[in-house]
């Protein structure tokens, strides 16, 4: 166990990460996915060949920020683009290119016996898939289009040329989506997007260059399908997004119409972003600051611009439905109240109100893993053994009985509450550590051992180390202590017969923080 405190909060956020990951199947899947639509769609024989069609990731699997589903029931969002590259937005109209991509999908589903049949949406087509890994997959036809949004930028933004170029344009493409006026007609007003350029951008922010080709989720064997990057080395702005999505999902879990949507979280938390390398330290910037970067006039009409499309607000939807403006800022006050609960530190006395907050799974998970592994245990038994003010034992050793140490906590006349060996406390609690063993018989002696470690016992002069004897028939079995010094200590008994040491527990270690 780790005494600083800034170190377990880092530990405990970094295990709950760990538990939101997407498993390697669900990563295989994806693998599949990709490679097999994108393969399809570009085979000898696809209607789509001639204008040499890309298959590409966007939205969190692209962004390295996807988190698996609260329950079984629930699938992963795959979100694809298929991009036409040799055709431009005057040459076909929006419904001719959806239908063509439409066109070779249920061929698709066809040849490949899916149970559920294309479904198709405003702007892109849905794969239904019906196997375990819960997925579906939105793919999105679309046409290269830097002109058009350049332009636009021009036009409507009154954007200089040098400032569009910091804009990733090359990537922009146009979308098709049936609800436009234009659906049906031949015309360069398209809607605009550009999830590449978003990319780039949100790698910026993370600090990163590039990925490189070692750090892939997988290798496309084809041109027309573009490798997706390898979500298993993700950096503090990805982790901390991933858990920002898990506190939104479980407050609105029975709410999903109107909670807060992914990319106006990850735009803000990547404008907030100041570099900072610990997961901690980044959350601590973003849960109290993303506020800062959503822009609201006085009738409350509110802005979360696209960085890399001026022209576009995530948050447009906001005017016409208030409900989702305020479910956002109700969301963000109550992530600051639960998440200066949670670097409290004082998880370990009220367990069950994060996974209220963050899910039962996730945290009944990180909490074994960071506070309460046999193995983490005994490596820090070890240490505090070896320390040189621990008194070594005078008498031999001959086991024949075990014992158990089981500790309750209290503080201000509450009812007692049962603390676990490694589990982190603050100060000012009362310990009351009891001795489990069978047939003791009254002429054995029992011996505690009190130990403590840290520079506050230290100047203190309060290491102790020794051994307190108590006869067993005079409720010896009983050991009352406080929490008073930061710090790791632990607390032991013994069992002794004749001189000789019949039972021994392990250390109960306290960890005071």
């Amino acid at each position: 166990m780790l005494s600083n405190t800034h170190e377990k909060t880092e530990n405990f956020l970094q295990n709950f990460v760990k538990s939101l990951e997407i498993s390697d199947t669900a990563q295989q899947k994806a693998e599949e996915r990709y490679v097999s639509i994108g393969g399809w769609l570009g085979r000898e024989g696809s209607l789509l060949a001639q204008f040499k069609p890309e298959l590409y990731s966007q939205g969190s699997i692209r962004l390295g920020t996807t988190i698996r589903p609260l329950n079984e029931n629930e699938e992963y969002d795959l979100d694809a683009v298929c991009l036409l590259n040799s055709l431009g937005v005057n040459s076909a109209t929006q419904k001719q290119i959806k239908e063509l991509v439409g066109h070779e999908l249920k061929l698709y589903v066809k040849a490949n016996n899916f149970q559920n049949p294309l479904d198709e949406g405003r702007r892109c087509w849905t794969l239904q898939y019906s196997d375990t890994a819960q997925f579906h997959m939105d793919i999105l036809p679309s046409l290269p289009d830097e002109e058009g949004l350049r332009k636009r930028l021009i036009e409507e933004s009154r954007m200089a040329f040098d400032a569009i170029s910091k804009l990733h344009t090359a990537t922009a493409i146009a979308i098709t989506d049936n609800m436009s006026i234009e659906y049906g007609i031949i015309s360069s007003n398209w809607n605009k997007s550009n999830p590449k350029g978003y990319h780039e951008w949100f790698k910026d922010r993370c600090k990163i260059i590039q990925f490189s080709n070692e750090s892939r989720l997988f290798k496309a064997s084809d041109a027309n399908i573009e490798e997706i990057p390898d979500h298993t080395m993700r950096l503090p702005l990805q982790k901390a997004i991933m858990i920002l999505k898990r506190h939104r999902d479980i407050m609105f879990k029975d709410n999903r119409e109107h909670k807060p949507i992914s990319i106006i979280i990850t735009t803000l938390a990547a404008k907030a972003y100041k570099g900072t390398s610990g997961l901690k330290d980044t959350l601590d910037t973003l849960v109290y600051e993303m506020i800062n970067h959503i822009t609201c006039n006085t009738n409350g009409y509110c802005v979360v611009l696209n960085p890399v499309n001026p022209n576009e607000n995530f948050a447009d939807k906001w005017a016409d439905n208030p409900v989702k403006r305020d479910n956002f800022i109700k969301w963000l006050n109550q992530l600051k109240a639960d998440y200066t609960y949670l670097i409290s530190n004082q998880y370990g006395d009220n367990k069950f109100l994060l996974e209220n907050k963050f899910g039962k799974k996730a945290i009944q998970a990180t909490y074994r893993d960071s506070f309460g592994m046999i193995e983490q245990l005994k490596i820090k038994a070890k240490e505090l053994l070896a320390l040189p003010h621990i008194q070594k034992p005078q008498w031999t050793f001959n086991p024949q009985n075990e014992v158990k140490i089981v500790c309750q906590k209290s503080r201000n006349g509450m009812l007692h509450q049962e603390l676990k060996s490694g589990e982190a406390i603050g100060r000012g609690w009362n310990l009351r550590f009891e001795a489990k063993i069978h047939d003791v018989a009254s002429s054995r002696k029992f011996y505690w051992q009190v130990a403590n470690s840290g520079q506050e016992a230290e100047s203190a002069k309060c290491l102790r180390g020794g051994f307190y004897d108590g006869e067993v028939s005079r409720g010896g079995k009983v050991r009352e202590e406080s929490t008073s010094y930061i710090g790791s200590h632990f607390v032991r008994c013994y069992i002794v017969q004749h001189n000789q040491c019949i039972a021994v527990s392990e250390p109960f270690i306290v960890e005071i923080i």
